[in-house]
């Protein structure tokens, strides 16, 4: 599968992924693993030592890992039918294959007795830590045989619900189309369905019509969806989509009512068969925050700051919707309303659709390239020999400040039916050594459903996307340049709630107006953003915080409330509505929860199920970081973004996240930089934690 080690180009032959090979290739795979495995165990115990223990269990599984890794990433990306029935079959095999390695008590007490002997007391630190946190994904192991095969039934389980929940909502977003026509006369009056959506966005969902008219062509995907519920002055088509919209995941054939108390329950009964009180405390134990109760409380504390901003938010748009409709009083919202009057109080500053031609995707991804190679020395090159699995799909190869290839990766921006929505990065090879001495190179992949190109204009983005795209790429850059020899110790393999950390922190450039002007230029005139625009751009940051984030805070209790306290298995909506209240608007009529297009929370097994809150607590930590850049001139850019390659970005979790953390700011975590930089800055629940 993989060419090279070293640092020769690594690159993967996508054209063999067939689906009637997706079985024999994934059993072959296992049986190798299976076969490394009980070759571990033939070792005498006397002869026991790092390298044919733990080093040898890690290379076990590292072929299994990478093959997995890549028809999961491709499963995301071109899930045809053929290929879904395919991957659907092996899933749970694999699952299975996983859990019952984690259950096997041979192996971990070969492990255990080789962790307890003098040689292993004398290892350095990481080789330790690497010790630890193999050991403790051994719990299932001291299971009794029937708690085992109870715990395998559960994992199989879970793997094929959550595969199904997540395979409903591709199919209920792909499922729905809306078609409006119009006459060209028609487009130019107030009655046009379509009036207020910008051009940019009409362009790029007109489609062939007959004479005399004009035709466009709108679905749920989020770059089509978002603008015309935006823009769109139609009320009747916003709440047309939103209903269409809500839906999803809520109807047959693709309805995920049932699936999520299923999902939450067998969960549940992961964490009491491995020891736990609840899911929460299991997943939460070796994270920054340790316990369900810690993370609430920060949850509660931030939404202690954040409510009278909150409260302010919804007075403003309330008083907007009494504007537009006459209104004498403010007025509740409908559900459709929130996003387009959200955008006219933005307008009160300006439209941010005006950026779009300042922000072509090319460009801003070498501004984001440019931007590492100030901070890091490193520099990005297009790959061009390198097989994709879409023509939209671009390879590039990452290069250290002495030329040294650190990795490979992949570029997969624009949406497509067969894809997943939403945006992400993808690990396919994790860099580390084999217990032959060779290094396999980093590589993965940056995924989105961004603004895509049409009418021979480059893919224009919105200032979000331009965020988006920083904030997957520093995802990527943080798998890539991982210098921690052991695999499973290096890359994002960190405690959850420590990973949005660099991805966070890279958004923080796209506000600040000298890098910005660095890429930021007319696809057509070449000309920089206006600085008018630069100073309401950066008032627009701190313009209904107070709502987002609140509605950021909503998901995060929802999550830690299931997971530590479950949830019923009829009138799901009244009792989310009841144990949000005073995390959300009051709209009329109430929208049902997203719980049923959730695929954070349910498109896994475990995906960021009790770890929603990681978004704002990763926040806490990137404003902490950033406030030591911020304004600071190109030369200390380079000299930070060095400390913090070296502290932080490359040490993937060779050490507790705290010490990384501590590395860096040489103190603990404050909240001061994070208040101030969303507008919340109250001095009195300032506090190092």
């Amino acid at each position: 599968m993989w060419t090279a080690l070293s640092s020769e180009t690594i690159a993967m032959d996508w054209s063999v992924i067939e689906p009637e090979g997706v079985e024999p290739s994934m059993a072959a795979a296992m049986n190798l693993a299976q076969a490394a495995l009980d070759g571990l165990l033939q070792e005498p115990l006397a002869a026991l030592c790092f390298e044919n223990t733990f080093l040898a269990f890690e290379e076990s599984l590292a072929a299994l890992d990478r093959a997995w890794a890549r028809l999961s990433h491709y499963n995301n990306v071109c899930q045809t039918p053929e290929f879904r029935k395919a991957y659907t079959i092996v899933l749970p095999q694999v699952s299975a294959f996983y859990v019952r390695v984690y259950m096997d008590t041979l192996l971990w007490e070969r492990l255990h007795a080789y962790a307890q002997t003098p040689q292993a007391q004398h290892l350095d630190a990481v080789e330790k830590r690497f010790i630890e946190e193999i050991l403790v994904r051994f719990q299932g192991a001291k299971l009794s045989e029937q708690d085992k095969l109870r715990l395998l039934a559960v994992e199989e389980a879970l793997a094929l619900l959550t595969q199904k929940y997540a395979q409903n909502v591709l199919d209920a977003l792909a499922a729905w189309e809306y078609t409006v026509e119009a006459s060209s006369q028609d487009v130019e009056g107030d009655a046009f369905v379509l009036r207020g959506v910008p051009k940019t966005l009409l362009e790029q969902i007109q489609v062939p019509a007959e004479a005399g008219l004009l035709r466009w062509r709108i679905t749920l995907q989020e770059p089509i969806y978002g603008p015309i519920m935006q823009y769109a002055q139609n009320a009747e088509l916003r709440k047309q989509l939103w209903e269409a919209k809500i839906a999803v995941g809520r109807q047959e054939p693709y309805d995920n009512r049932p699936l999520v108390p299923k999902i939450i329950a067998l969960r549940q009964q992961k964490a009491q068969l491995l020891g736990y009180e609840t899911f929460a405390h299991w997943a939460l134990e070796r994270r920054m925050v340790q316990t369900p109760q810690q993370a609430q409380a920060f949850v509660q504390t931030l939404h202690t700051a954040v409510a009278p901003y909150f409260e302010a938010d919804r007075e403003t748009l309330e008083a907007l919707k009494a504007q537009q409709t006459g209104a004498a009083e403010p007025i509740e919202m409908a559900p459709w309303d929130v996003a387009f009057l959200s955008r006219l109080h933005e307008e009160q500053l300006f439209d941010p659709e005006c950026l779009r031609p300042y922000f072509p995707l090319p460009a801003v991804q070498q501004g984001f390239f440019d931007l590492c190679g100030r901070l890091f020395g490193f520099s990005f090159h297009p790959v061009p020999e390198a097989q994709v699995w879409h023509p939209d799909v671009q390879a590039y190869a990452l290069y250290d400040a002495q030329g040294k290839q650190l990795g490979l990766f992949y570029t997969d921006w624009f949406p497509r039916p067969q894809k997943r929505a939403g945006a992400w990065m993808t690990s396919l090879t994790t860099a580390g050594y084999n217990d032959r001495g060779q290094c396999l190179l980093a590589s993965g992949v940056v995924s989105g459903n961004l603004s895509a190109p049409h009418a021979g204009k480059p893919a224009l983005l919105t200032h979000d996307e331009v965020c988006t795209v920083f904030h997957e790429f520093g995802h990527l850059l943080h798998h890539l340049v991982g210098s921690v020899p052991i695999r499973s110790l290096n890359g994002i393999h960190v405690a959850w709630d420590f990973v949005e950390l660099p991805s966070q922190f890279f958004e923080n450039f796209c506000w600040e107006v000298p890098f910005l002007e660095s890429f930021a230029k007319n696809f057509e005139t070449g000309e920089k953003i206006p600085c008018v625009f630069y100073n309401k751009l950066l008032k627009l940051r701190t313009l209904l915080q107070g709502a987002f984030t609140m509605r950021q805070l909503s998901f995060s209790k929802m999550d830690l409330e299931f997971h530590s306290h479950g949830c019923p298995e009829v009138g799901l909506d009244a009792h989310i509505e009841t144990l949000l209240e005073g995390y959300q608007l009051r709209l009329k009529p109430s929208a049902p929860s997203i719980v049923c297009q959730f695929q954070h929370l349910f498109a896994d097994p475990q995906g960021y199920a009790a770890g929603y809150y990681a978004y704002q607590w990763a926040e806490v930590l990137d404003a902490d970081v950033f406030a030591c850049f911020k304004g600071q001139a190109s030369g200390i850019w380079a000299s930070l973004g060095q400390h913090f390659l070296e502290s932080i970005l490359s040490k993937g979790n060779s050490e507790a996240p705290e010490k990384l953390f501590k590395h860096f700011m040489g103190r603990p975590v404050s909240m001061e930089a994070y208040l101030e930089r969303k507008g919340f800055l109250k001095k009195s629940i300032l506090a190092c934690f």
